[in-house]
């Protein structure tokens, strides 16, 4: 690479990232490392952009110059297509104008345009730069044209179809049929229906999870569907359907059909009903609904993902690979749900409220060849600690004012990829009840995210490299849940909890990842004692005595999603003497990034 292309990249990297003069940079070695440019070339280009101003050498230091960028971070038209969504169009026409994007709007619907494949095709004749697509629910004709186009595009559609090779951002569908249905075990309700008309490929996908949640909660599930889609069909499914099904007490189904039950029966005295997506506000009564809160999340990813790709295709370099991210929604409780009597149940509630936690009958091959535990059985591990007592006093420690990051977030959590199917609320881990942070009830911030050579700042707030947790008694032992991101390969201390105590003296448990070089890390092991791992799956994940994986996956498939967390044991040797405070402090230069999720005491 030459270094211009190296200097146009930095000038992104810096306003794709709205830092403001005197922000500062990560070293030049690891900016090169994330930009894939040869060190000696990235320092040439940020000797040129010292020298116009952009950039700003104290020491060893770099800083962002007072110079404005004033080179757009491309230089082609970005367009944006949307299907009945005209708030989709204008935020992402928004985002776009605030990066000095040039960009055009085209609004459409399926009663302007019933081929949607037309005017795609009518799009990428006139060659733009990359384009935005908003499309309500996925049409499969398109897919043969998105296939032979080489224009980057990013697909936002309510449900997106894998194995597209263009970047593609929806909703997560399998987390929204859990959350539905969890509200409605809440309620009471055990025996459910999901409505749809002919299957598209969304509707089939929302059935297979509606099949996969109903049979992990216990719930005896139904699907009612309708041959065609009209003001009346979906309404008659209902009426006989339910002289089949009596029994049953709710309906899940996508908004449309949600609408007509409501106009088929008395909701909710007769039938609760909760909707997936909320695009029926003037429903009434009006429908509980399982929805992204806002589109700016999507549209904000699908700029981004959009303009990284185009910066690519005009400086030359190969295009990276499509992005697939998905976003959790949030449940919005309104008018169509009510709580069961226990007479209408029809039988005493014997399930779990809590989260699903399925054990697999198989194992998986680990990362060095051995037999792994299955995922469920990762969460059940106990430390030998605990096994003295049956019966433990917990006391959680508050995390909810020191969060200052998302967990099911795009660029929250320790990066790029959030942490999903981690529910929120009392967690029971290795032997040990952590309380984790809901973020849609704590302003979307769930946990401590420190700051590292990659994670800087949030919301345009410095992220810090240490905090002070309050603990105020006696305690036996404390419990940390905490995640590692940007393990290095050779293991090194990055992080450290420093215990105070109220006389004054202190203990510290420095954290160290196992790192990614195994043979290094088994020759040094007795001398560093590792504690932690990098979240990634890519990484060996092993046990300590006082240090424990548990593996975060996806409850309906567990081999399709698969995360890291750890907790940590640190045993009190003066449990007579009452504790002030918790000190947790990373070394912002060390490389690996910490997320602090929860810390619980055994009182």
């Amino acid at each position: 690479m030459k270094y211009p292309e190296a200097t146009q990249a930095i000038r992104s990297w810096i306003a794709g990232r709205n830092l403001a003069p005197g922000s500062r940079l990560p070293s030049a070695r690891l900016l090169a490392k994330q930009l894939g440019f040869h060190p000696s070339t990235l320092d040439r280009a940020c000797q040129d952009l010292i020298s116009k101003g952009s950039l700003v050498r104290r020491g060893y230091k770099l800083f962002v110059g007072a110079e404005p960028q004033s080179r757009p971070l491309i230089d082609g038209e970005v367009c944006v297509v949307s299907y009945a969504n005209e708030k989709f169009n204008s935020v992402a026409a928004r985002i776009l104008a605030e990066r000095g994007v040039k960009h055009r709007e085209i609004q459409t619907s399926f009663t302007r345009s019933t081929a949607p494949a037309v005017v795609l095709r009518q799009v990428f004749a006139q060659k733009p730069a990359g384009v935005i697509l908003w499309i309500p629910h996925w049409i499969e004709s398109l897919k043969p044209l998105l296939e032979q186009s080489k224009i980057p595009v990013a697909v936002c559609a309510d449900g997106v179809t894998p194995g597209l090779s263009q970047s593609t951002v929806g909703t997560d569908l399998l987390r929204a049929t859990e959350i539905a249905l969890r509200h409605l075990h809440d309620l009471g309700h055990r025996k459910i229906a999901y409505v749809s008309g002919p299957f598209s490929v969304t509707e089939a996908a929302v059935a297979a999870n509606f099949r996969k949640v109903c049979a992990q909660l216990g719930f005896s599930a139904a699907i009612w569907q309708t041959e065609f889609f009209d003001d009346t069909a979906p309404r008659e499914t209902v009426v006989e359907q339910r002289k089949r099904h009596p029994d049953v007490t709710a309906v899940f189904a996508i908004c449309t059909y949600a609408a007509q039950v409501t106009k088929a029966c008395k909701v909710p005295d007769e039938l609760s009903v909760v909707s997936l997506f909320d695009y029926k506000p003037d429903c009434r009564p009006a429908l509980t609904a399982v929805a992204l809160r806002e589109d700016a999340c999507i549209a904000s990813w699908a700029c981004w993902e959009v303009i990284s790709r185009v910066q690519a295709v005009e400086s030359g370099r190969p295009m990276p690979p499509p992005s697939h991210a998905l976003f959790v929604p949030e449940l919005t409780v309104r008018e169509s749900t009510r709580a069961l009597a226990r007479r209408e149940t029809g039988k005493p509630d014997v399930l779990a409220i809590g989260p699903i936690v399925p054990i697999s009958p198989m194992g998986r091959i680990g990362s060095m060849g051995r037999m792994a535990a299955s995922p469920g059985e990762s969460w059940l591990k106990t430390y030998a600690y605990l096994k003295r007592s049956r019966h433990h006093t917990w006391r959680q420690l508050d995390l909810s004012k020191l969060a200052n990051h998302g967990m099911t977030r795009v660029h929250g959590w320790l990066g790029s990829d959030p942490l999903l199917h981690f529910s929120p609320g009392l967690r029971t881990i290795h032997g040990v009840k952590f309380q984790v942070i809901d973020e849609n009830l704590n302003g979307g911030q769930a946990v401590v995210t420190f700051r590292s050579p990659q994670t800087h700042s949030t919301e345009g707030k410095e992220l810090p490299v240490r905090v002070r947790l309050p603990v105020r008694g006696r305690v036996k032992a404390l419990y940390f849940l905490h995640g590692c991101g940007y393990a290095l390969a050779q293991p090194a201390g990055f992080a450290e909890y420093r215990i105070h105590f109220k006389t004054g003296a202190d203990a510290s448990v420095p954290l160290i990842p196992i790192g990614s070089s195994k043979g290094w890390a088994r020759r040094h092991f007795g001398k560093l004692k590792p504690n932690v791992q990098d979240w990634w799956p890519g990484y060996e994940q092993r046990d300590f005595p006082h240090a424990k994986y548990v593996t975060v996956f996806n409850p309906a498939d567990a081999q399709e999603y698969e995360r890291y967390l750890y907790t940590l044991e640190w045993i009190n040797p003066r449990p007579q003497e009452e504790l002030s405070h918790i000190e947790a402090r990373a070394d912002p230069e060390a490389g690996p990034t910490l997320a602090l999720i929860a810390v619980t005491a055994l009182v």
